[in-house]
């Protein structure tokens, strides 16, 4: 809640505190009711290319349970969804850890 989160391309006026790139390289559901995600995220400064902070991720999941009732879409669906939650929590963690001072904090609205 203290950071604001702008999509690029963002205004030039914005004052960023970091920039938070994260590659995919694997995200789907497979046969037996088990979900992946995995690839690679960089913290970066706001400006220039080297990494506050630079990690590779891989998050597995499998749906409760057992049988047919645990491979429907919604369940899939909602397997992803806190794959992505788990992520979204990491890279949280990663812009929190930056050090005070490193960057400009951008205040919240």
């Amino acid at each position: 809640p203290e950071y604001r989160v702008v999509r690029q391309p963002w205004p030039a006026t914005t004052e960023l505190t970091c920039r938070v790139s994260v590659e995919i390289s694997l995200f789907g559901a497979q046969k037996g009711g088990q979900a992946e995600l995995a690839g690679r995220y960089a913290v970066l400064p706001p400006r220039g290319e080297i990494p506050l902070e630079a990690r590779a991720f891989r998050f597995e999941r499998r749906a409760a349970g057992e049988g047919r009732s645990t491979q429907t879409p919604e369940v899939t669906v909602g397997i992803l969804s806190e794959l992505l939650g788990e992520l979204s929590s990491r890279l949280a963690e990663a812009v929190r850890r930056i050090p005070d001072g490193s960057v400009q904090r951008v205040p919240s609205d």
